[in-house]
């Protein structure tokens, strides 16, 4: 009997601490876009939390899009978004931040703004922060970022 108690306040324990992850998906890069040609780069970064404890973040897509023709560059676009998501993952809003597009070896171009090694805190001891997710092959590969919710 007293095992069986052993055991049950062992679990009770673990149920207390169990903590939710929620890997924030932003969706297909194709709905981030300003163009689209095929190859491109989707990260998601953390930005903190709203007045109302939703989870903010940033997406940043880029393409890449070759101009054709003889001496033909490529051309790039970048699309910033904030992306709001609740408790569950779910989007609540996406909002257009900046675009802007450039021609290869162009150095101007307005980057997306976000601290890619920050940790949010809620009152409540959830936790927001970016993540690599290491891709391997097809579209978009190499590191990939997204940012995950620790919920207590």
């Amino acid at each position: 009997m007293k095992k069986l108690f052993a055991v049950l306040a062992l679990c009770l324990g673990f149920a207390v601490n169990a903590q939710t992850i929620v890997v924030l998906n932003p969706g297909s890069a194709q709905q981030y876009a300003y163009l689209w040609c095929g190859s491109y780069t989707l990260n998601e970064y953390a930005d903190g939390f709203d007045e109302s404890g939703n989870s903010d973040t940033v997406v940043a897509m880029t393409n890449r899009c070759f101009t054709g023709g003889r001496g033909g560059k490529y051309r790039f676009w970048l699309a910033c978004w904030n992306v709001k998501f609740n408790d569950s993952g779910a989007i609540l809003s996406k909002t257009l931040v900046s675009q802007d597009s450039w021609l290869q070896r162009a150095s101007a171009h307005v980057p997306c703004v976000f601290d890619q090694a920050a940790t949010y805190t809620r009152g409540d001891g959830a936790t927001l922060a970016t993540q690599s997710f290491p891709i391997s092959s097809g579209p978009g590969a190499g590191p990939n970022y997204r940012a995950v919710l620790t919920l207590p």
